[in-house]
């Protein structure tokens, strides 16, 4: 087996270094046996291992504070109601994400006090933010998130136009 440790470690362990460096066993004046090395199979890569947990609707709520999670919930009811048949809402290990037709569309940011939804297919737009007293079936938020969504949606449209016609 063969690790790098920085000089500063070394001293403090009973493993020699190799001349580039690297962690060798047994050490030097001592017997032992190498270890088997490990196959795929027993030890597959994080990204091929089973999701421990079912990542939905009731897993991104759980996972926000007490004082935010009405909140959430209803955000995440407004969602389903006001996105197109091309959106799709998806849940994972960090929450959950909104995709039009396949590209970031949104990702909202749940935090202990507020939900910050990042609102842009590609770079840094303000965003809108909800807080607990941000009335989601009021004019106001429904116009500005309406409208954030049309020109998100418009971005995405013509960037798949223009990748399909071969312009990266």
């Amino acid at each position: 087996m063969r690790y790098r440790l920085p000089v500063r470690h070394r001293s403090s362990v009973s493993i020699r270094t190799t001349e580039t460096s690297w962690l060798c066993w047994p050490p030097r004046g001592k017997e032992g046996n190498t270890p088997e090395p490990c196959t795929y199979e027993e030890f597959p890569p994080y990204y091929e291992k089973p999701d421990p947990v079912d990542y939905n609707y009731d897993w991104a709520v759980s996972r926000a504070t007490p004082l935010i999670r009405l909140k959430l919930e209803e955000l995440l009811k407004f969602l389903d109601t006001n996105l197109t048949d091309a959106h799709r809402l998806i849940f994972e290990s960090s929450g959950f994400r909104v995709t039009y037709r396949g590209e970031k569309c949104m990702s909202p940011y749940v935090q202990k006090k507020y939900i910050w939804m990042h609102i842009s297919h590609r770079g840094w737009t303000p965003g809108i933010t909800v807080t607990l007293d941000t009335d989601l079936n009021g004019r106001e938020f429904k116009d500005e998130f309406s409208r954030e969504i049309t020109r998100n949606m418009e971005t995405i449209d013509a960037y798949l136009a223009k990748r399909k016609r071969g312009n990266k």
